[in-house]
């Protein structure tokens, strides 16, 4: 179905019988400050996904974040394809499909907005790795994954299009969860009543589970 960028759905199972769910992001989520940086998850990440790539963006960050919320760019950004994920020795790992070369999609992320007369998506490389986001929760905390290194997946979508052409591999130890920037989870505020597509799987299952979060 379609995004709903107002809610959020997840997939949810169990390790060691404990709960582990994975969840789409709402604006709430992307306007969060869970590293208590003063910047919102909005700049942190599109601040990482440039200087990962080698732009200076240090003076126009703000106005680029404005642009990316204004041009629906989050949107783009926080429908995550979870494609499998392991438990070995108390270390999580978990992928995410997505584009081998995102340029396209950071590119179209900002339409046709200008800054100082220079349009933002001319900032973008010609080559970009760059995946969804994805909201991890563990044992009633949470925080948000992403990362700027694909490897090829050899697979495409349909046949058509190449959404599905990278893999992008994170991971976690179940006793010291962090996310990219190194800050440990903290207690999620969300009640269980604002889920609203839960998929209840025992391990066994997530490690075969391969489920878009729509």
């Amino acid at each position: 179905g379609s995004f709903d960028f107002s809610k959020f759905t997840t997939l949810t199972g169990e390790i060691d019988s404990k709960s582990l769910t994975f969840s789409s992001l709402t604006a709430a989520d992307w306007n969060s400050d869970l590293d208590g940086n003063g910047q919102t998850l909005s700049k942190d990440w599109l601040e990482a996904a440039f200087t990962n790539h080698g732009v200076d963006v240090s003076g126009l960050l703000d106005d680029i974040v404005q642009e990316f919320i204004l041009q629906k760019g989050q949107q783009r950004f926080s429908d995550p394809n979870i494609t499998y994920v392991n438990e070995e020795s108390g270390v999580i790992k978990f992928g995410l499909a997505g584009y081998f070369n995102a340029s396209n999609l950071l590119k179209e992320a900002f339409g046709d907005a200008e800054i100082l007369g220079t349009k933002i998506a001319d900032l973008v490389p010609s080559s970009v790795q760059a995946s969804e986001l994805v909201k991890v929760e563990y044992e009633g905390k949470y925080s948000y994954f992403y990362s700027f290194s694909a490897t090829d997946s050899g697979q495409i979508l349909n046949g058509s299009t190449n959404s599905h052409t990278g893999n992008y591999e994170m991971s976690f130890p179940l006793s010291a969860l962090v996310n990219p920037l190194g800050v440990a989870l903290v207690s999620t505020p969300e009640p269980i009543t604002n889920i609203v597509s839960l998929f209840s799987v025992s391990v066994c299952g997530l490690l075969a589970t391969r489920r878009k979060l729509d």
